[in-house]
């Protein structure tokens, strides 16, 4: 009888609701956990991952970074919260001044004066194009100093998407004539199933140092999340795939992003490369492909709202970008990188617990890591200083003894 009472309608329904009700709390919950805790969070996605599969977690991260943009959308609508910089603006915006009028006409029958730069900085990146409401948003304020105090970095933010001003894409421009990119893969990722691990996951001795160390950003993708190439010394631990977005960085410095396959492959002075999905600006344009599923090992869709971030240069070389934003889609990652010219630039990691910037400033006599979004990047901050699990890229003075 019990069983047939369990069977009537209404019981069924009941049941569907509660089962529905659970659903809807964990979810809350578990986007909860990903903002206040975003440790615990991120690695309790990888750990669902493994019980129930990349799809179904794709699913629920989906559908809990929407709940999450609903949650934050409505903080705005309600005034509540107010759109702000992630930084103080700058006292006077960075430009280059006119040059002086000459105090002589040339048909004066003197030699023509040589015009006199006034306030000209030695480096500053390309003009970025105006994306948002915010005052300073696309203007680029003096960020990392070397040891010899030239500005060597700049950053500024954009409010890509004008539907949620809440949404913020910081970019740090790094003047490539100063700076080496270096690239570690960590103690645990990525590595494909049968290669023996080999890294500690740590940025050597003579890089840790004040005044050398410069900063550190995110790596990619785990190995399970598109087996996306990867190669550190010589040690390959991901095979590289053809037609997706690489940087690869060569025994004399510099260094390359482009397509596998089609702009570079392997050579022997080639000392470490990192896949991660195709690129999402290819020679100046944004790539169809950065949209579809497949090719970003079913994490979860560009249509996403989340935490991205991403790297890219100029054409001529002259300026290494790195971007992160809140948030966004993959689409409004690709228009941030547009907006400051970029040619060639890649996705990076996804998630705000995995995506962070770390800046070291010289002449402090220590290696203190200071965020580039203060406000949210605070979980485990010392992260790089120690053996890591995830793979990294570090900055290094390119002038200083041991930043080579």
């Amino acid at each position: 009888m019990k069983m047939k009472a369990f069977f009537r309608p209404r019981n069924i329904l009941i049941t569907i609701g509660a089962v529905f009700l659970v659903l809807i709390l964990g979810a809350v919950a578990f986007g909860i956990m990903l903002q206040k805790m975003p440790s615990v969070g991120a690695n309790g996605a990888d750990f669902l991952r493994h019980i129930f599969g990349q799809e179904a977690v794709a699913f629920l991260e989906m559908n809990v970074f929407g709940i999450q943009d609903s949650v934050k959308k409505t903080e705005y609508n309600l005034n509540l919260e107010k759109p702000a910089s992630p930084w103080a603006a700058p006292t006077s915006p960075v430009k280059i001044t006119p040059t002086s009028a000459p105090t002589q006409a040339p048909d004066a029958g003197g030699p023509t004066p040589q015009p006199t730069p006034t306030d000209v900085p030695a480096w500053v990146p390309p003009a970025a194009d105006k994306l948002g409401a915010l005052a300073d948003a696309g203007v680029w304020q003096p960020y990392i100093n070397n040891s010899a105090g030239r500005v060597i970095a700049y950053r500024t933010f954009f409010q890509v998407d004008p539907t949620r001003p809440y949404s913020l894409t910081a970019v740090v421009a790094f003047n490539l004539k100063e700076i080496r990119l270096h690239y570690m893969i960590g103690f645990d990722e990525p590595y494909a199933a049968d290669v023996q691990r080999f890294s500690q996951g740590l940025i050597p001795d003579k890089y840790l140092k004040p005044n050398v160390l410069l900063a550190v950003f995110n790596g990619g993708f785990k190995y399970e999340h598109g087996q996306f190439g990867s190669m550190l010394y010589d040690n390959v631990t991901v095979p590289p795939r053809d037609g997706f977005g690489t940087v690869a960085i060569y025994k004399d410095g510099h260094f390359q992003i482009g397509e596998w396959g089609k702009e570079f492959r392997r050579t022997l002075d080639m000392v470490a490369f990192r896949q991660n999905g195709p690129l999402v600006v290819q020679n100046g344009v944004i790539d169809p492909k950065v949209d579809t599923p497949a090719y970003w090992g079913y994490t979860i869709t560009g249509a996403t709202v989340a935490w991205r971030s991403g790297m890219a240069v100029d054409q001529d070389y002259t300026t290494l970008y790195y971007f992160i934003g809140q948030y966004i889609t993959i689409d409004s990652l690709a228009k941030a990188m547009t907006a400051v010219h970029t040619w060639n630039g890649m996705q990076l990691d996804i998630n705000n617990y995995w995506t962070i910037f770390d800046a070291f400033p010289p002449n402090r006599g220590q290696l203190t890591p200071e965020p580039l979004l203060p406000k949210d990047m605070s979980d485990n901050l010392n992260r790089f200083m120690q053996p890591y699990a995830r793979d990294f890229f570090y900055v290094t003075d390119a002038n200083t003894a041991g930043g080579n």
